[in-house]
């Protein structure tokens, strides 16, 4: 038998588990694209190694998936997915040890402490949603879950402004402590205290809705 505890928290680590695998193949891509750069006039060159490498993992993790699903009949999202997550970080290796020209390099050249920062916080930010949608599951079906944590989304990402000095907008989680992005584009930089204070917000918040989740789940009739 398994408690309803360890259900929640291993409903839970299955969420958080399935974003993280989409996390992590959109965050390599996105230190590709930051590599690369927008090429804006004629003048700009193109990043080789980028496009070599960042293409030939996504081609070769597109034939994979096909042939797994024309010779198998596997999932072709579910197999596309689990090569991309070790293609894509093997293809991001290699672009960082690589210069523009070619050349070899440090592979911590062109990583910004600041965007892998903003990164973590983006992870945290998905993992505390997780939390919202499991909560609401416990006790209402998949629309009303849905829309549940849409509506957490939303208020959290614009709560400050619409919702004033009210009530709900300190029982309503602030993801805009998590969602750093437009500080980043103006400049400013993560310290290591504000990450830090982020996340130990972020991970207790968190703790708070498992919590939630659990008693609401444990005088649910599942019979």
């Amino acid at each position: 038998p398994v408690s309803r505890n360890a259900l929640v928290l291993g409903k839970f680590l299955g969420i958080v588990a399935a974003l993280a695998s989409a996390w992590w193949v959109w965050s390599l891509t996105l230190i590709l694209v930051l590599r690369h750069k927008v090429i804006m006039t004629a003048r700009d060159s193109i990043d080789g190694p980028v496009l070599v490498f960042g293409l030939s993992a996504l081609g070769l993790a597109l034939v994979l998936a096909f042939l797994a699903n024309w010779r198998h009949r596997r999932s072709f999202p579910a197999r596309l997915r689990r090569d991309l997550m070790w293609l894509a970080p093997l293809a991001t290796v290699l672009v960082l040890c690589l210069d523009q020209d070619w050349q070899w390099q440090s592979p911590l050249a062109d990583l910004d402490g600041n965007v892998l920062a903003a990164l973590l916080l983006l992870l945290e930010a998905m993992a505390l949603l997780g939390a919202v949608a499991l909560a609401a599951s416990t006790r209402w079906g998949t629309m009303a879950t849905l829309a549940v944590t849409s509506v957490v989304f939303v208020a959290g990402m614009v709560g400050s402004a619409l919702l004033g000095e009210s009530v709900l907008r300190f029982a309503l989680p602030n993801l805009l402590l998590l969602w750093v992005s437009d500080g980043l584009l103006r400049g400013a930089e993560v310290s290591g205290s504000v990450l830090l204070a982020a996340s130990a917000w972020s991970l207790t918040y968190t703790g708070a809705l498992l919590a939630l989740a659990a008693s609401l789940f444990r005088t649910r009739d599942v019979s």
